[in-house]
């Protein structure tokens, strides 16, 4: 049996509500640079991985929030 290691890029939007971009960029940084993410299971072994943020964080969308659904 051999072992093989990969290098994986992953995307994620995520949503973030701030005052300002900057502010909710420093949110963002600060959660993803102090966690792991949990990305399921491979051969019954969780894959766990630490989250690296590289370059600048990419606005998708910025929306005011009124508190209405």
């Amino acid at each position: 049996m051999m072992e093989f290691l990969f290098q994986v890029t992953l995307l994620a939007s995520i949503r973030v509500n701030a005052e300002t971009q900057a502010e909710a960029e420093l949110k963002l940084r600060g959660a993803l640079e102090a966690s792991e993410a949990n990305l399921g299971m491979l051969d019954d072994t969780p894959i766990v991985v630490p989250v690296e943020i590289e370059g600048d964080l990419d606005l998708l969308e910025a929306m005011e929030n009124t508190g209405e659904e």
